[in-house]
């Protein structure tokens, strides 16, 4: 799933291509050069663990909670309630996502 993933993302049809195709993306959209990845360089990977206070509204943390209300809340159900997003990266999505870069693009594991 999570090569699918990349592959449709990039357009093209296999793994290590489609991690090129993103590295040149990234490098002409900040460095203004479509370059690949060079041996040794550094890959810095921002992972989202941030949502555990993500069910809990705003209102609610501004007053200092941290977990989830007992009994559904307030005086509405959590159900038609407004939440603020919650996104949370687990480690198989981690752990896959560095596979592609060892395994398909020879990325060392140190960089």
């Amino acid at each position: 799933m999570f090569d699918e993933s990349v592959r449709k993302l990039a357009g093209v049809s296999s793994v290590g291509k489609s991690w090129d195709k993103i590295f040149r993306d990234f490098n002409l959209r900040k460095l203004g050069r479509a370059k690949g990845y060079e041996k040794g360089e550094k890959i810095f990977i921002k992972i989202n663990q941030t949502s555990g206070r993500g069910r809990l509204t705003l209102a609610e943390r501004e007053k200092g909670q941290y977990d989830y209300p007992p009994n559904g809340g307030e005086e509405n159900s959590r159900e038609d309630r407004h939440y603020l997003g919650t996104c949370e990266t687990d480690q198989y999505i981690v752990l896959q996502l560095l596979r592609q870069l060892v395994d398909s693009c020879g990325i060392d594991q140190n960089d």
